[in-house]
């Protein structure tokens, strides 16, 4: 059973099986058994649609999305950051446990691969700020360009 932490330390266990996959189509539109479709298209908007993501991650731990009650809201102030790619790493191994073997393994390689290609483009963008020059030069200061001498009043 997969399970995330959110931010303020609770832990939250769930499984996908198919009667959840027909609770967060029911509540969310999102079609679980799909994600991978097409280059797991679906699956990366999901992803990057954290209200949306959280609104399926509610249904998967028990809560129902919509309604106006404050489990739903204090459940979603209680993602961003950390917690919320805790809760994407839970889901992914939610998803593999889920999916038949042969299934399994792509999902687990496309995870790893995933993990391995932001770490590079975060490892990347590291460097690129490390190189970065913060202090203007005296050549691209705007009070320190020297004027024509048409323009400097004769004495």
């Amino acid at each position: 059973m997969a399970k995330f932490k959110d931010a303020n330390g609770r832990e939250w266990p769930f499984a996908i099986d198919v009667q959840a996959i027909k609770d967060v189509a029911l509540h969310t539109g999102v079609k679980i058994h799909k994600l991978l479709a097409d280059d797991a298209a679906a699956l990366q908007e999901l992803l990057g649609d954290p209200v949306a993501f959280v609104d399926v991650l509610f249904v998967l731990v028990g809560g129902r999305p919509g309604k106006a009650e404050p489990a739903n809201e204090d459940f979603a102030r209680a993602l961003g950051g950390d917690s919320l790619e805790d809760a994407a790493n839970a889901f992914m191994e939610a998803l593999a446990d889920f999916s038949p073997g042969r299934q399994r393994k792509v999902i687990r390689a496309l995870t790893a691969k995933g993990n391995e290609v932001a770490d590079r483009v975060m490892n990347l963008a590291m460097a690129k700020i490390q190189t970065m020059d913060l202090m203007p030069t005296p050549s691209s200061s705007p009070t320190s360009s020297p004027e024509s001498s048409a323009s400097i009043p004769p004495a």
